[in-house]
C-alpha cells in the first residue's frame, strides 16, 4: 500500500510491501519461506493483496493467505489499528 495509507493506520505488526515491490523487499523483510504471511489491502474490492500474495507463493513462500475484507472489515469490527504518525486515527 501506499505509504501514507500504511503510515496512517495499519495492522498490527504489520509490514509494508507494497505490491509491486514483492520481489524486492520480499527476501529481505520475510527470510522463512515457510511462515505464515497474511496480506491485505483496503477493502474486499482492491485486488492489490492478491497480487502481492501471488509474486510471493510463485518466489517459494508456501504459506500465504489473503485477508480478503482488509482494513475495512478490520475497523467495522472494531478491532485497534497502528500507526507511525502523529495524527493518525485509529479505531
Amino acid at each position: 500500500m501506499p505509504e501514507k495509507n500504511y503510515a496512517d493506520k495499519h495492522l498490527p505488526n504489520a509490514l509494508n510491501i507494497p505490491h509491486d515491490q514483492v520481489d524486492a523487499l520480499a527476501p529481505a523483510l520475510l527470510p522463512n519461506k515457510s511462515a505464515r504471511i497474511v496480506v491485505y489491502c483496503a477493502n474486499i474490492q482492491c485486488q492489490n493483496s492478491h497480487i502481492a500474495a501471488h509474486r510471493l507463493s510463485a518466489m517459494g513462500y508456501t504459506n500465504v493467505v489473503v485477508f480478503r475484507g482488509g482494513k475495512q472489515d478490520w475497523e467495522d469490527a472494531g478491532l485497534p489499528f497502528e500507526s507511525t504518525t502523529e495524527s493518525a486515527v485509529t479505531a
